[in-house]
């Protein structure tokens, strides 16, 4: 039987009952580290020319992998946390240790997959706009075209939703074995996840209210959720072909 948001929820708040500020640490660190790195780019790029600023976006292209290999190394520190297994600050750096390339790979196949569905409407929207300014008939359909694009998208990130879970639960796992994987456990819980998701709204609303201080504590407790999410679904499909 599928767990239910709020049990989804419940666990995680146990899970990381005294274990907030190793979470909170790790997620800070994830965030200063690339911000620190991009700041010069930044900086050079404000001040420069067409060169410095194509070598800030060249950094940030490098930076943006930066980040999600930390990203990768936080899923790790939840992971440990909810499986009652040894967790440690280094755990950010995993993914680093594990195969980082196939993290690497995984965003940009994940990218092929999801750019085609919204290119077409890109696109025809850049014309419109560019060409057809006044007309608001093609304006139309290309935001409709736009739209479809990204419902399609929608659709395929939470399809791929726990392959970055997967290469960090097993870092020896070929990437497109984990794609497979991953559509084959989210078949039936697509919507579940997004319900999942939406379902933070109101927290995320409440931590912009506090200045973004709240988001210390919400963003550790998303992502021991979404940990909970990804177990309960193995747990689920294990004990449906057992």
């Amino acid at each position: 039987m599928k767990t239910s948001s709020a049990e989804l929820k419940r666990t995680a708040r146990e899970n990381l009952n005294g274990k907030y500020g190793i979470a909170i640490l790790v997620m800070i660190t994830a965030s200063l580290i690339p911000s620190a790195l991009l700041y010069p780019f930044a900086e050079n790029a404000s001040h420069g020319g067409a060169s410095q600023k194509t070598i800030y976006y060249l950094a940030s292209i490098i930076i943006t992998v930066l980040q999600l290999i930390l990203t990768c190394g936080q899923l790790r520190l939840h992971l440990n946390i909810a499986t009652r297994q040894p967790y440690q600050f280094s755990d950010i750096f995993f993914s680093f240790r594990a195969h980082p390339q196939k993290i690497v790979g995984a965003y940009l196949l994940l990218m092929l997959y999801m750019i085609p569905a919204v290119l077409p409407g890109g696109i025809l929207l850049a014309l419109a706009l560019s060409l057809f300014a006044n007309s608001a008939p093609i304006t139309g359909l290309a935001v409709i075209v736009l739209l479809a694009g990204m419902i399609i998208d929608i659709r395929i990130a939470l399809q791929c939703s726990l392959v970055f879970f997967m290469l960090v639960d097993n870092p020896d796992a070929p990437i497109r074995s984990t794609f497979r994987r991953s559509k084959e456990l989210m078949e039936g819980n697509k919507l579940r996840l997004l319900y999942l998701q939406l379902s933070f709204i109101g927290f995320y609303l409440l931590a912009v209210l506090s200045c973004g201080i709240g988001l210390l504590w919400l963003m550790p407790y998303m992502q021991q959720t979404m940990v909970s999410f990804y177990l309960d679904v193995q747990d689920v499909k294990g004990a449906a072909h057992s």
